[in-house]
């Protein structure tokens, strides 16, 4: 660890800390239906993705509201760990 710059460690510090507080799908009806999720974390970061499967996003909807239970109070940087 000494070979990193100090500015380094302290973000690999807070990071290592930053902990999903919630999930939330969105539906979006236009041309078609869109689904986008925003994770936000207790560091105040958040984060917006597209997700879903053509003809189905009502159902994967669904299907990350319950996942969400398992992700939130983990921590977010362990992007490898929730796949």
């Amino acid at each position: 660890m000494k070979d990193i710059p100090a500015i380094c460690r302290r973000i690999m510090e807070v990071e290592a800390k930053m902990k999903i507080v919630r999930i939330t799908p969105f539906l979006v009806r236009e041309w078609r239906t869109m689904l986008f999720v925003r994770i936000e974390t207790d560091e105040g970061i958040e984060g917006v993705g597209e997700a879903g499967l053509t003809s189905r996003e009502v159902s994967v909807a669904g299907m990350i509201e319950a996942l969400a239970a398992l992700l939130v109070g983990q921590d977010a940087m362990r992007t490898e760990h929730h796949w």
